[in-house]
């Protein structure tokens, strides 16, 4: 992010618990623990999943007990995930 960005007006920071969490940078690899729970700065959820399939951008998914996607309509991806991608979704 440039010194001279607006991004990080509209982009919510996590706050309270968790260390390096980054809404933005889904991953192939796990760097959390499934169904950790964080709040933006903007008082937003956010919860730690792995996709059970490719997930668009703003597309809406639901989250089983295992921390896993679903279909449904619970949570939302701020950015596109691939099938089998772990990051952060925020709930609607």
């Amino acid at each position: 992010m440039s010194l001279y960005s607006q991004d990080w007006i509209t982009k919510p920071i996590p706050v309270g618990g968790v260390v390096n969490a980054n809404f933005d940078d889904p991953s192939s690899e796990q760097h959390h623990a499934l169904n950790d729970v964080i709040h933006g700065s903007d008082g937003t959820q956010w919860r730690y999943v792995k996709a059970h399939a490719a997930i668009a951008a703003a597309g809406t998914v639901a989250i089983a007990a295992s921390g896993v996607t679903q279909s449904g309509s619970t949570h939302s991806a701020r950015v596109a995930f691939a099938k089998d991608e772990y990051g952060w979704v925020k709930k609607v």
